[in-house]
């Protein structure tokens, strides 16, 4: 499924975060790393700082999570949080 959606989106961030928590549960680093590199490299040319998507933040947020990049992890969290995004949406990130 997600093999289909990387063809069809023109942005796919998300679906590369996605394929990145299959192949960490697949035990394929590599795969998992090459994928959160291209997904914050096209998040990189879309996040606005001065309006960013939150949505957008989120998946960086969770992508640099998993590679363990606490720090800028936590900026896009601090940065969640202080705009209401739902807080449940974060709980997934500790076992990332």
């Amino acid at each position: 499924m997600i093999q289909k959606e990387l063809a069809d989106f023109r942005f796919k961030a998300a679906w590369l975060v996605r394929r990145a928590r299959i192949a960490k549960l697949q035990g394929v680093r590599e795969q998992m790393h090459k994928d959160l590199n291209l997904a914050l490299a096209e998040l990189e040319t879309r996040i606005n700082p001065e309006r960013p998507d939150l949505t957008l933040i989120f998946d960086s947020g969770l992508a640099l999570a998993m590679k363990r990049d606490k720090e800028l992890a936590k900026k896009d969290l601090s940065l969640l949080q202080k705009s209401g995004f739902p807080a449940r949406s974060f709980l997934f990130w500790n076992s990332s």
